[in-house]
């Protein structure tokens, strides 16, 4: 007699091979998601080599780096202050936007220069693009020069830069920010505070290689920032609050914005801050040398909160923001030699009782130690630390 049984799969057996198949991607998932954020990190070392390059050639070209607020190279289209309200507008070209030309954007930086060109010549500033402005850009107008998004400045693990991408809507986004030292201060700040820094504001003076006197291989060009997420329909209100430690920026009322401390005690234990006054700034705009979109300071290790003080004048104005990114464990920072490192926010970060807006440091010495560890030896060119981030 002959076996009429059919072969196939009983449903135990399917049912064994599904779970199979089933572990099988649960344990390939997680390999897959580690090297893809692998090659988005490499991506991002990569854009701030490029970053440190372009410095590296403008300083080669100019004899000395840009300046984080007031640079020469935009204060002389001005005619020596002849239209005073273009003036001001020039004095808050970003240090990005001074680098277009090395970061192979002639093209863009020729744009921006044309428009205040001619906003000098005809003496009206109502086609001259506005850096410190938010509301410059009306809807759809994706032909101003500041909704262009420079790919070097874009980290790619970033959420909040990549979403945007194309938007005529929004600014151009930005990931790299300068370093401006270990102490609270406003980029248009003239104090001795706002000499901490590698990049300065032009009316304290400038950097060179040669003033750098710790060594451009142990001090900070560049970190990264988070971009502050669009929490409503009003894009660029800088007031548009952002509740996330990493991204947004925490108001401070009282006197107490000057000690590290009290902005660390903001942090809530769901990523969020425990301060309901917030602000989205935080890489906003590559173009603008305002606080938050182009900058950072070092006086509380990566990933902590940012905080700020808001005054009529400039001179009594706070912010600080802190390095931050989406990289598991620290951020990529990128030395003045060029040389890219990863920092862990475990990093040694000193005293944060000490005030961050240049009290403890002597006006007579300036140039002195930084009382925040490493991280703050490693964001002041001049301060004689002997600290490193190895």
């Amino acid at each position: 007699m002959k076996n009429t049984r059919k072969s196939g799969f009983t449903l135990v057996e399917l049912l064994v091979v599904i779970a199979i198949i089933g572990i099988l991607i649960g344990l390939l998932l997680p390999a897959v998601q580690a090297a893809r954020e692998a090659a988005r990190r490499m991506q991002c070392s990569s854009n701030m080599k490029q970053l440190g390059l372009a410095l590296a050639n403008f300083e080669s070209a100019n004899k000395r780096i840009p300046n984080s607020y007031n640079d020469e190279l935009w204060i002389k289209r001005s005619g020596a202050d002849a239209n005073p309200d273009l003036h001001s507008r020039l004095q808050c070209c970003s240090v990005q936007m001074t680098l277009l030309p090395y970061l192979e954007q002639g093209a863009l930086y020729e744009k921006i220069s044309a428009q205040f060109d001619a906003a000098l010549k005809s003496g009206s500033l109502a086609d001259s693009p506005d850096p410190a402005r938010a509301a410059v850009i009306p809807n759809g107008l994706d032909s101003h020069p500041y909704v262009v998004d420079v790919p070097t400045l874009l980290c790619p693990t970033d959420d909040n830069a990549t979403r945007y991408l194309g938007d005529p809507n929004c600014f151009g986004r930005n990931n790299y920010a300068c370093n401006m030292g270990d102490a609270a201060t406003y980029p248009s700040s003239k104090g001795q505070a706002a000499r901490r820094g590698v990049f300065v504001n032009g009316n304290v003076g400038k950097t060179t290689m040669a003033s750098i006197k710790d060594g451009t291989s142990m001090t900070m060009a560049f970190a990264e920032i988070n971009v502050s997420e669009i929490l409503t329909t009003d894009a660029e209100n800088e007031d548009n609050p952002d509740p996330g430690v990493k991204t947004g920026v925490a108001f401070l009322t009282t006197a107490y914005y000057q000690v590290p401390a009290a902005c660390m005690a903001l942090r809530g234990a769901d990523g969020q801050y425990v301060e309901p006054r917030t602000m989205a700034q935080k890489g906003r705009r590559w173009h603008s040398a305002l606080a938050g979109n182009t900058n950072f300071v070092a006086a509380l290790p990566p990933n902590s909160p940012s905080c700020g003080y808001r005054a009529v004048k400039d001179e009594d104005k706070h912010f600080y923001v802190t390095a931050s990114s989406d990289h598991a464990g620290g951020v990529n920072v990128c030395m003045m030699d060029g040389s890219v490192r990863f920092v862990s926010e475990t990093v040694d970060y000193g005293d944060i009782n000490t005030p961050m807006n240049g009290v403890s440091v002597p006006d007579e010495d300036w140039r002195g130690p930084s009382g925040h560890g490493v991280w703050g030896a490693m964001a002041t060119p001049r301060g004689k630390e002997t600290l490193s981030l190895d």
